[in-house]
């Protein structure tokens, strides 16, 4: 994490909603801890950048505090005037060396460290584990993200090459062009036969790495430092720091659900922890996001579905659920590793349905299980009973599979358009700074086009759609943008006021669709009182 490189050559502004502890929460109250609430804790994250992945909590999350430190200035500051603009009193970003965080900070209920332990000396990644056991209250949960073996050791011969390659470059910017130039050397001239393992790695490294910004290109291949680990190198050096094992951020991976019941058999009756390093060899695992608690929790060996009922679901993505039509009418399913798979259970089947019209919303597992039993005219007790275990149970394996989400506390939610459009403020900050992803208010990260950027920076609320709609048209006339109808480039000096609008409702429909409009514009954070006591601490 050098100074330097993150300060000429800035990270993208990310969200990376599994760190979260909307989602961390959930896993560690399925292994038995009592965590935190999160609407009055204190969170910290070690490596924020500018603050992509802490403002999105601390806009849902008023009454708790959040702490971000990271080495570059640079982002810092540019951190800072986001803050600043969002009016949020409940943040605090601070440019440190995360060895210098001490007990005068306080404790905090959720520790945040991603994209950071694999890249700094191994001083610093004992630094990192001796901060979590020093930081973390009482039932508080730590994320560790890291490079993983085996997985990595093949990305690690492209960036041995690459390392070599660069050497001699100095600045940011002329070392990710001389890297570009060894992948496109390499991808095109690595020596080997046909469908060659060593081609192959080079060809998926090169196609990967094509598309993928500079920044990423910079500090994930060019830094100097590295270093992948094996899960069980990771979780033995977690326990010597005083923390355990928790779990790992996708919940479905700690798990062999997927695997061929001979394999299952196979894994059968050895321990978690040997259990996941082995999943790792099978999978090829290249990078994990680690839970960590106090070693003096003890943790569920069984995982109850029934937990489920204290929270919130929705579904992951909404291309997760699709329609389709067959004799019958029309029919949903479930999409899983690329099959369309129909649920058998009336119960498995309402659920989705409502999932699927409330999207992208979460509800309250008591809702819609009340909804779904409406839907379905179920009114005897035993058989509501029944419905209820049914629907936890499915919800489970749903959750393992990554179809559905499920959050200890819901955010911010989403709207379809109104007269008055609102998008989420962050995103239209991030659109004003032509950022290549904004973030929208399910802590996701979300890809717009261009057009979309110089729309969402006007919808604070106070334009209604037809002075939109004047806005959009004098944006295609002037040649500010340029867009499609019916997937058809517009030609700016015939385009009427009609093509307009039905662009414009494409894009608002669109932009609502991707969780990036709200039904009012959320109030200010209020400053909670700074303790420096986690609650839980």
């Amino acid at each position: 994490m050098a100074n330097n490189s993150y300060d000429e050559l800035p990270y993208d502004n990310l969200t990376h909603q599994f760190s979260h502890p909307t989602n961390t929460a959930v896993i560690a109250r399925l292994k038995g801890l009592e965590t935190p609430d999160i609407g009055r804790c204190r969170v910290l994250e070690i490596g924020c950048a500018a603050g992509a992945n802490l403002l999105p909590l601390a806009m849902a999350y008023p009454d708790s505090e959040f702490v971000g430190v990271d080495l570059s200035g640079r982002q810092i500051e540019d951190g800072k005037k986001i803050v600043s603009e969002l009016q949020l009193k409940n943040t605090e970003l601070r440019q440190a060396n995360l060895m210098e965080i001490d007990e005068s900070w306080g404790k905090f209920d959720y520790i945040i460290c991603h994209g950071v332990f694999s890249w700094v000396p191994e001083e610093v990644q004992e630094g990192i584990l001796a901060l979590c056991r020093r930081s973390l209250s009482s039932q508080g949960v730590a994320m560790i993200s890291y490079n993983a073996l085996p997985g990595w050791r093949l990305n690690q011969v492209v960036r041995d090459m690459l390392l070599f390659h660069t050497k001699q470059h100095e600045g940011s910017e002329k070392r990710v062009q001389q890297a570009r130039a060894m992948l496109e050397f390499l991808a095109t001239n690595a020596a080997g036969q046909p469908n060659d393992a060593y081609q192959a790695l080079i060809g998926e490294v090169s196609k990967q790495l094509g598309t993928s910004s500079d920044a990423y290109l910079a500090h994930e291949y060019l830094e100097p430092h590295n270093t992948p680990v094996y899960f069980h190198e990771f979780a033995g050096r977690a326990d010597a720091a005083g923390m355990q094992y928790l779990g790992d951020c996708r919940f479905g991976t700690m798990l062999d659900s997927d695997l061929p019941e001979a394999t299952i058999e196979t894994l059968r009756g050895i321990g978690q922890m040997e259990k996941e390093q082995y999943l790792d060899f099978l999978r090829n695992r290249r990078f994990r996001m680690s839970l960590l608690c106090h070693k003096e929790v003890t943790l569920k060996q069984q995982i109850d579905p029934q937990t489920i009922r204290h929270f919130h679901i929705s579904l992951a993505k909404r291309e997760n659920v699709v329609k389709h039509y067959d004799a019958e009418g029309e029919k949903i399913s479930v999409r899983l590793n690329e099959n369309n798979l129909t649920p058998s259970r009336a119960m498995t089947y309402a659920m989705l349905e409502i999932l699927l019209e409330r999207w992208p919303n979460p509800i309250a597992f008591g809702e819609l299980h009340e909804m779904a039993l409406s839907r379905l005219n179920i009114k005897a007790e035993q058989a509501i009973d029944i419905a209820a275990s049914t629907m936890a149970d499915d919800l489970m394996r749903l959750y393992i599979y990554g179809v559905v989400r499920i959050e200890d506390k819901p955010v911010i939610p989403a709207a379809p358009p109104s007269d008055n459009p609102v998008a989420y403020p962050l995103a239209r900050i991030q659109a004003r700074m032509n950022d290549v992803y904004v973030t929208n208010v399910r802590q996701d990260t979300a890809r717009i086009d261009a057009i979309s950027k110089l729309i969402i920076q006007q919808l604070d609320g106070t334009m209604d759609t037809e002075t939109l709609v004047r806005f959009v048209h004098n944006l295609l006339r002037s040649g500010k943008a340029s867009a499609h109808v019916n997937n058809k480039p517009v030609d700016p000096k015939t385009i009427d006021e009609r093509q307009v609008r039905t662009l414009l409702d494409t894009i608002l429909k669109r932009l609502g669709e991707m969780a990036l409009l709200l039904d009012h514009t959320p109030q200010t954070a209020g400053k909670p009182e700074v303790t420096k006591q986690a609650s839980a601490g």
